[in-house]
């Protein structure tokens, strides 16, 4: 009788094992995702997937579902063969076309070791989002940025990648912060 228990319950530690091992794979975010709108939800996997979506409840007026896809073809992708440094993804809500957003969701991007900012590209490390004609960057998080996440919030869904912006596309831009590297080879006006 004591074998049996016993052996019952180290088939269930076993298992219990199992199943909890399995449990950290996660699901990947790629794909369809129904949202409660009350509730909120946390789509993709920054270990598996590369990106996560944090949206939180009353992000929208109704339920709805979120589609998450790779962005592998079409006029964004291939306006964007140069300086991007992570997978391009495109996020919509099914059914609808230029979404608005209650409430901002936050997406965050993991960046390869070998596309971590260094002093000289800091400033020069952005989330690009597509605008429907060209690639606009955002301002990412610059305290996840140096622990290696390209992170930020948004109101709208579209098509998302990281992208180093050349120094003369930093120069365009109002507001951007100069690199260390255009600054030492500026003149300033006496």
């Amino acid at each position: 009788m004591k074998r049996k228990v016993v052996s019952v319950i180290l088939a269930t530690i076993m298992l219990l094992s199992i199943v909890t091992g399995l449990s950290g794979c996660g699901k990947s975010g790629f794909g369809a995702t129904a949202v409660v709108a009350e509730k909120g939800a946390k789509i993709g996997n920054l270990n598996k997937d590369g990106w996560t979506m944090s949206i939180p409840k009353n992000f929208f007026d109704e339920d709805a579902t979120i589609s998450v896809t790779k962005l592998e073809s079409g006029e964004a992708y291939d306006a964007s063969q140069e300086g991007f440094l992570v997978l391009r993804i495109d996020i919509s809500v099914e059914g609808i076309e230029n979404v608005r957003l209650n409430q901002p969701v936050k997406i965050t991007m993991k960046l390869d070791k070998k596309n971590l900012p260094d002093n000289e590209s800091f400033d020069r490390t952005v989330i690009a989002y597509w605008n429907g004609s060209e690639w606009e960057p955002i301002f990412p998080d610059p305290v996840r940025l140096s622990e290696g996440y390209l992170e930020f919030e948004t109101w709208h869904f579209s098509s998302y990648s990281g992208k180093q912006l050349t120094i003369d596309e930093q120069t365009k831009l109002p507001g951007m912060p100069l690199s260390s590297e255009y600054k030492t080879q500026q003149v300033l006006p006496l």
